[in-house]
């Protein structure tokens, strides 16, 4: 992943869909995530113009949830 002092136009900020797909992508690589991990994309701005349903629709396909105000996730011990 990038450090800190090296902020790319897609972390910079809020994450759009590319970087949280690129951060998804080096996770993996990392060992520290695997195909069987929830991804929940949070803190999207306003400013990317879709709406939440756009944001579903093109995540979706890349097994990454969006998340909504009042969102809960269940974590259960395995």
């Amino acid at each position: 992943m990038t450090a800190p002092t090296d902020r790319s136009p897609e972390t910079r900020y809020h994450m759009g869909i590319e970087g949280v797909l690129r951060a998804k992508e080096e996770m993996v690589r990392m060992g520290i995530a695997s195909s069987s991990t929830i991804f929940i994309a949070t803190h999207f701005s306003h400013n990317g113009g879709l709406l939440h349903e756009e944001l579903e629709e093109k995540l979706k396909p890349e097994n990454v949830h969006v998340a909504y105000d009042g969102m809960r996730i269940d974590i259960s011990p395995t």
